[in-house]
């Protein structure tokens, strides 16, 4: 930062800096250093900076939902019987690993279990015939992130598990058909907790509904009911429709979307049906 400010001959008057992740000793540093310029906290202003994507950080964003969308898919078709949810955590981080990618989280839940939201991947839950699994998971490459998920079922699948994720399937498509540049937050919102509802789940309810990504996993926009923002062309953001009920499990499906004026393009581009494995 200090050569930067240097040799772009920035030495004195008013300079919005990051704040996030800089510790109490290195600010210290940063004023000493440059007595002239006064720093102040222009996290809030990066951030809504960063939520306009330029065309090299969706090159990056493109290719980390590829690495986790193919990690995710090679491993659901190498689960079997029996596997604990961590060994099924660690042939997706390898499989991510291998492609160029840095893992990030990879939440696989089995049964009862799948309601545990952001969870640590248990040694002891072990897959069995009828288990439904939701699998949440991302990845990095060259610092931007991946955000997706996707649900399954070892073996047969019941009647209930196919109703509710008919109903989060219709929220989740619904709320990507209408995501385009212009388009209020709130009203992608409303429109995937009132297609799920009408579609089966009548008390379905969530705080948001997605979020933009970039350099971190969650970044603006928030996919909320009061947030009144408006998409813009270049956004990033994941649309997601994940249903929890403890003590029977959870679904989930999420997918990545780039924002144009005209629509929307997906960056995860896998069937969102209900996976039988």
């Amino acid at each position: 930062l200090s050569e930067i400010l240097t040799n772009e001959g920035l030495t004195e008057g008013l300079i919005a800096l990051e704040y996030r992740g800089l510790t109490g000793n290195e600010l210290t540093i940063i004023n000493e250093s440059f007595p002239r310029i006064k720093f102040i906290d222009g996290t809030s202003i990066i951030d809504q900076l960063r939520e306009v994507k330029t065309d090299e950080e969706i090159t990056f964003l493109s290719k980390a939902s590829s690495i986790a969308e193919s990690s995710l898919l090679y491993t659901f078709e190498n689960m079997k019987i029996g596997m604990s949810e961590l060994e099924t955590s660690q042939i997706y981080q390898k499989r991510v690993i291998d492609q160029g990618g840095d893992n990030t989280f990879s939440v696989f839940t089995f049964s009862s279990r799948a309601a545990f939201s952001d969870t640590v991947p248990s040694t002891s839950n072990r897959l069995n015939n009828g288990d439904m699994i939701r699998a949440d998971v991302g990845c990095s490459y060259f610092g931007y992130h991946a955000d997706m998920s996707r649900s399954a079922v070892m073996g047969k699948c019941d009647d209930q598990v196919k109703s509710v994720y008919k109903a989060i399937l219709s929220g989740l498509t619904e709320a990507i058909n209408v995501s385009k540049s212009g388009v209020k937050c709130s009203d992608i919102f409303n429109m995937a907790v009132s297609s799920t509802r009408k579609a089966g789940l009548l008390s379905y309810t969530r705080h948001h509904c997605g979020h933009g990504i970039g350099l971190f996993i969650h970044e603006g926009p928030l996919i909320s009911s009061n947030n009144k923002a408006q998409l813009q062309d270049g956004m990033v953001i994941c649309i997601e429709t994940p249903f929890y009920h403890l003590g029977w499990g959870g679904l989930q499906v999420e997918d990545t979307i780039l924002i144009r004026d005209e629509g929307n393009i997906l960056l995860t581009n896998s069937p969102r049906k209900l996976l039988c494995l």
